[in-house]
């Protein structure tokens, strides 16, 4: 780490090339694993969405608030650390911003399911769903405690 220091070394890094690399161990590449840890980094990603949205947000809470809330800490957590490889890396400005448009690209596809499964148990009454039609499509029926109350008419 001393040689850091020294004026060959500081002439070595303007003369370059520098260089980052990335070494991999021998064999074929692992596709099927890269695939299952992405998968839990999506799961890991949602629960913290859904976790913040639950105890942030009362019961019957309306659908926009609700993907507002989990759309943002998604957003957080698939783009916030890009900019990391820009800072560190090098890599260019245009890869990162690239990098975290693609990771709101990822949320609006993801979050709408999301946030219909989060309602699914917190009340789409507030939405004009009724139970008959919740029970038809297989989401069961609002606890009357978390439904909200009608809305008065005078």
């Amino acid at each position: 780490m001393k040689e850091m220091n020294t004026p060959e070394f500081a002439e070595q890094l303007k003369r370059g090339p520098v260089v980052f690399l990335t070494v991999l161990p021998n064999g074929l590449l692992n596709v099927g694993k890269s695939l299952g840890q992405w998968f839990v980094y999506c799961v890991m990603v949602g629960a913290v969405a859904g976790y913040t949205a639950g105890i942030t947000l009362a019961p019957g809470a309306d659908y926009g608030l609700v993907f507002r809330v989990v759309g943002t800490v998604a957003f957080a957590g698939y783009a916030l650390a890009i900019p990391q490889s820009t800072i560190w890396w090098h890599r260019s400005w245009r890869f990162t911003l690239t990098t975290m448009f693609d990771g709101g690209v990822n949320l609006r596809a993801a979050d709408g399911r999301r946030v219909r499964l989060a309602l699914a148990g917190v009340g789409e009454a507030n939405h004009g769903t009724s139970d008959a039609r919740r029970r038809r499509r297989g989401l069961g029926t609002v606890p009357r405690g978390l439904a909200p109350p009608p809305p008065s008419r005078g």
